[in-house]
Formats: structure tokens, sequence, C-alpha cells
């Protein structure tokens, strides 16, 4: 539900980015005041489901499915190990303190979160790359979809989905 509620906020504003790009086009000038009522207005609006959208919406939910298929049973890498670890040190409350030898402290955060959250195991320690890695599947091509075209876009996408890198590497 997620990835589909991103998909749809993203189309509706690649729409406005295509409008804004017209040359006749005025930059309409709003108050702060006038933001909650459009968000609102966006929420209760209507989107048609065209073939594109449903292919989009299924090719996310596919790399979804191959991301979290058999996840806890894959053997961690070096680095994912001192990620895991120290992710479970902070969720845990023995603290944190970043070591420019190892990434920065956003994968060490969420991955505490999401212990936190669920429960440390090899799994929930994975969900972070996971979901980033799917979303990189899925909206990457879509930010590049006026340089791709469409087919080209929906080919990433697609191509993204089976790349063994991203499964097995980046989950």
């Amino acid at each position: 539900m997620i990835i589909v509620s991103l998909f749809l906020l993203f189309s509706r504003a690649h729409e406005k980015m295509l409008h804004m790009l017209k040359p006749d086009n005025h930059i309409e000038q709003t108050s702060s005041l006038d933001t909650p009522v459009r968000s609102l207005a966006l929420l209760c609006r209507t989107y048609a489901i065209t073939w594109e959208s449903a292919v989009v919406i299924l090719l996310a939910v596919l790399t979804l499915f191959s991301r979290l298929f058999n996840l806890d049973a894959r053997v961690m890498s070096h680095d994912e190990s001192l990620h895991v670890y120290y992710s479970w040190l902070l969720s845990s409350g023995k603290g944190f303190v970043h070591n420019p030898m190892m990434h920065g402290p956003f994968l060490f955060a969420s991955t505490a979160l999401m212990d936190f959250l669920f429960g440390a195991s090899d799994f929930t320690s994975r969900l972070v790359p996971v979901i980033l890695g799917t979303l990189i599947a899925v909206l990457m091509p879509r930010l590049l979809k006026p340089w791709l075209g469409q087919t080209g876009a929906l080919v990433t996408s697609a191509l993204l989905l089976i790349s063994h890198v991203s499964v097995n590497s980046f989950y």
C-alpha cells in the first residue's frame, strides 16, 4: 500500500513538473493555509489505474517479494554483520559511536529502529535495505522516465527486479 501511495504521489508530482515546464504557465502563489486543503483534496481524488500503473504496481510487488523471500536464511557478509551488531547494541540501549571506517549513521539508526520495533533477528535487521532496494528498483526508473521513456522505465524496473546483484547484495 505504501508503494502504491508513493507511486501515485510521484505520478502527480511528475505531471505538475511537466505542467510547470510549459512556457506559458505562471507560477501560482498560494498561502500556507491552502496546503492542508489541497493535500486532503489529493487524498479524496479518484485515480485511474492505467496499464502502465498496473505494471508498475505488479513490478513493485514482485520486487518486494523477491527481496523478502528466504531473507533470514541467507548468509551475512562481514560488512553486514558489523552493521547488524552495532545496530543491535544501539537498539538494546548500549549506545552507538560512529566510526568513519563504516557507513553513515542512517543505516545503524534505522536498523536499530527495526530491531526495537520488531525484535532483533536476521530478517528484521535486513528490512531497511530491503525497503530501500525495492524503492530504488521501482522509483528510480520512474524518476528517469522523461529520459528513458515509458517503455524504458518499465524495462529498467524489470531488469532491476531480476538482477542478481540487487537481489543478493542490496536485497
